[in-house]
């Protein structure tokens, strides 16, 4: 199920933990929290700032950008993936 957020003029689709893409990416990757993917850097950033918890952008599959709590974004750089700057 998606769920579409408008920000600025900007289409981003937030993958909620019953989408079967995030949720077989994150039990695939033995993540402990949600992962939100995006579509443009400016949004990922945005929604990354507002979270309580500290949170971070990192450069996704298929050109997207993911935005995962910090202790996940660890472990994704371990395996590879690089955080966005």
């Amino acid at each position: 199920m998606k769920k579409v957020c408008r920000i600025e003029n900007t289409v981003v689709y937030l993958y909620q933990q019953n989408s079967k893409t995030m949720t077989n990416l994150k039990t695939k990757l033995g993540l402990r929290k949600n992962i939100y993917q995006f579509s443009n850097r400016d949004a990922a950033f945005r929604w990354a700032n507002n979270c309580i918890k500290l949170h971070v952008v990192m450069l996704g599959d298929n050109e997207n950008f993911w935005v995962a709590c910090f202790a996940d974004a660890q472990k994704l750089s371990k395996m590879g993936y690089e955080i966005a700057k």
